[in-house]
């Protein structure tokens, strides 16, 4: 079994995932009840808030970037589909490998993502600009729930070196009102990048 059935009951392929099959009230709910650093946290903490965190980190870096702001919000929607398979043990699955060999779980996800990005009509392209700026907000987001979430690493288990935390309160919040509030953003920021897409392309003419 090579699938997952979402909320609504929609299969989505690990191998070969259909953007049709796709759907924000599956991604919303499933963020919303998915716990960050597998619910090590004092208290309980949603990759829908988490996804938030990110896209107003974005925000605060490029305030016009409307594609960032979009793909900061979901940029591990993903983990609707797949969980949330935190980075070490990415990394511990990917030391076991033969050198060189590809992650298969980075496979799998870009797959998901690509479909996620066709169904709401996100360019491709667009999500590879602003992956680097992206991925850094993802970066300080970490570091701000770590510093605020999680309880003091032991002695030589240190992390990697991370930037400063942000000075964000995050704040417990229901899955309902974690999933509302990923909805909610969600549409504001695919309006505005809809919009910068038109107005790119009358630019054009």
């Amino acid at each position: 079994m090579t699938w997952t059935q979402a909320f609504s009951g929609q299969p989505v392929s690990f191998l070969a995932p259909d953007a049709t099959n796709i759907e924000l009230e599956d991604i919303a709910i499933a963020l919303s009840r998915i716990p960050r650093f597998n619910g090590a946290t004092r208290f309980p903490y949603s990759i829908a808030q988490h996804s938030v965190h990110v896209m107003q980190t974005v925000k605060e870096a490029s305030p016009a970037d409307a594609a960032a702001h979009l793909w900061g919000l979901m940029h591990d929607a993903h983990e609707a589909y797949t969980g949330d398979a935190t980075t070490p043990y990415q990394q511990a699955i990917e030391a076991e490998l033969p050198t060189g060999w590809p992650s298969p779980i980075k496979r799998i996800q870009e797959r998901l993502d690509r479909a996620i990005a066709q169904r709401f009509g996100i360019d491709w392209v667009d999500v590879g600009a602003v992956k680097p700026l992206v991925k850094r907000a993802d970066i300080i987001a970490c570091s701000t729930e770590k510093a605020q979430l999680m309880a003091k690493t032991p002695a030589g288990w240190d992390w990697p070196a991370m930037p400063e935390p942000c000075e964000i309160e995050l704040q417990q919040i229901s899955a309902a009102n974690a999933e509302w509030l990923f909805r909610f953003n969600f549409e504001r920021c695919l309006a505005a990048y809809q919009q910068s897409k038109v107005k790119l392309l009358e630019a054009a003419e």
